[in-house]
């Protein structure tokens, strides 16, 4: 789970992606929420002004970070050089609209130390942006992620949940055409609790373990939690959870799933698995 995350961009701006940190495995979790982009390489700041630079290759001069409004940077890593070549969007640092990449510190050189704790400034150097254009941009104050507080203490009792699984591009799982598997979790008795942080791991071994469409590379992106009187609400989970405990917005291109349906319709193709509670536990 990641330690630190990092916010760019703005929803309806063209982008905004999210950038999580995991100390302990070494990696930088890419998730974009608009927008595509090719990611070049990472700067970041320690939090006191000394003065030092990185000096850049000539071979790199494209990565530097001139006029992002934050000049005191204390280590670069490169990701790529600019331009997407002939690789074009199959380019390995190309990230489009909904994907999520992975990049290692091992992979890449490393110029400095990197404690998100000791300042965090981190700062993006992007290209193809958007089928053209460039930007350079810096998030000052990175979130600190609590990767055990996904979801909120449900005011009644939990009735039903829907977990979104994001499929992989070739993967061969029903989805209903729209690239997402929903599996409901139905008849929650309230012995579970109501704070879907306490089961979350039980109903996923389970799955991995009895569902032969979920192998465990299947990423969980987010809950969709029912109960009471409350309304259907949707949270990111893991990696995608920039906000705590806060309700996010469905994914783009995601089904949105209300239950019970409007009157007089019935729910639709959406749910792709139905398990009972009992079953699980």
């Amino acid at each position: 789970m990641s330690d630190w995350t990092w916010d760019f961009g703005a929803a309806g701006t063209g982008v905004h992606f999210t950038i999580s940190y995991d100390s302990s495995a070494g990696t930088f979790t890419v998730h974009s929420m608009e927008g595509s982009f090719d990611l070049n390489a990472l700067w970041w700041d320690d939090g006191s002004v000394d003065g030092s630079v990185p000096s850049l290759p000539k071979g790199d001069s494209a990565l530097n970070m001139n006029g992002s409004g934050a000049a005191d940077w204390d280590g670069y890593m490169k990701l790529s050089n600019a331009g997407l070549g002939s690789a074009g969007e199959n380019k390995t640092t190309f990230i489009s609209s909904g994907e999520t990449a992975v990049f290692s510190l091992a992979d890449f050189g490393i110029f400095g130390d990197f404690d998100p704790a000791s300042g965090g400034t981190l700062g993006v150097r992007a290209t193809s942006v958007n089928g053209g254009g460039s930007f350079k941009l810096v998030d000052t104050d990175p979130d600190p992620d609590d990767p055990g507080d996904d979801f909120p203490l449900w005011p009644q009792d939990i009735s039903n949940v829907v977990l979104y699984f994001h499929q992989d591009e070739g993967d061969t799982t029903p989805d209903g055409g729209d690239g997402y598997y929903l599996v409901k979790i139905d008849d929650v008795p309230s012995l579970a609790g109501d704070d879907l942080d306490d089961w979350i791991d039980d109903v996923l071994a389970y799955l991995i373990a009895n569902d032969p469409n979920i192998d465990g590379d299947e990423t969980l992106v987010g809950v969709a939690i029912k109960g009471g009187t409350q309304d259907t609400a949707f949270f990111a989970y893991g990696d995608y959870n920039t906000n705590g405990t806060d309700a996010d917005v469905i994914p783009s291109g995601a089904p949105e799933f209300v239950y019970p349906p409007p009157q007089g319709q019935v729910p639709g193709p959406s749910i792709d698995a139905s398990y009972d509670y009992d079953f699980i536990l």
